[in-house]
């Protein structure tokens, strides 16, 4: 990505992102959330800098089992692309998370 430099070169890595979320009742004890974000990461080794943009998008549904006690299972997306500049090729992925939650 950056060629050799040998072992002195530092490197550092800066991340910023946003997610608006929503959640709406489907009934008493059932509840979906979702939520669409943006993240923006800059990698810096040395003098040289490499950018990368995502898209962020979650979905989850709820059920309240107990007066204090809920289950979730949801699935988050990162839609990602990196290099912003001219000499740069654009590569891009997408990620999944799916997971289960409890909370009280």
């Amino acid at each position: 990505m950056f060629g050799s430099s040998g072992s002195s070169a530092k490197s550092s890595t800066r991340h910023l992102g946003v997610i608006a979320k929503t959640q709406h009742s489907l009934s008493e004890s059932w509840k979906i959330s979702a939520g669409m974000g943006l993240a923006n990461t800059e990698f810096s080794l040395g003098s040289q800098r490499k950018r990368g943009n995502s898209l962020v998008s979650e979905f989850r549904i709820g059920m309240e089992i107990s007066d204090d006690f809920w289950t979730e299972a949801g699935i988050l997306t990162i839609d990602s692309s990196s290099g912003s500049g001219s000499g740069d090729q654009r590569l891009g992925s997408t990620g999944y998370l799916m997971g289960f939650s409890y909370g009280f």
